[in-house]
Formats: C-alpha cells, structure tokens, sequence
C-alpha cells in the first residue's frame, strides 16, 4: 500500500523530499541553543540563586542605564561561555 502510495505521488508530481533528519531540527534551533544554554540550572538552589541575583543586578541597571547594563550582561555571558567550552 506504501509503495502504490509513493508511485501516485511521484506520477502526479509531488515533492518526495519529506525526510526529517536530526541534522535539520538541530541547525534550526542552534541559535536558540548558543544563546540560551547560560539559562540551564543544574537544580532548584542554582535557579533560585540565579533569578534572586537578577533581580538584585537591577541596582546596575539603574546605575548605568540599559544599553550598558545589556552589554554587561552580554559580554560576561560570552565570556564565562568561551571559559566553560576551554
């Protein structure tokens, strides 16, 4: 029944490259990945601890404005990222 189904299709013209392949998920979410793996705690305490000094960093936002605090907190998440892949 596959086979008649896959014959019709190619007859009457259809696309018959609709393969999945672990490659293409992934290409398409590395991205996200790259820029979202800082966020991964290890347990509860580490997310607790995470989110109580975010919220308590907002004292350096206010200091420095938003475009500063943001660069901060870009260029220490790129840093501390190139320390953890070495």
């Amino acid at each position: 029944l596959t086979t008649c189904a896959s014959v019709l299709a190619i007859m009457g013209g259809a696309n018959t490259t609709l393969t999945l392949h672990w490659w293409d998920i992934g290409a398409a979410t590395l991205a996200w990945r790259i820029l979202t793996f800082q966020l991964h705690f290890a347990n509860w305490w580490h997310l607790v601890v995470g989110v109580a000094l975010l919220y308590h960093f907002r004292q350096f936002e206010r200091q420095w404005g938003a475009r500063k605090y943001a660069a901060f907190l870009l260029v220490s998440t790129a840093v501390s990222s190139l320390i953890s892949l070495g």
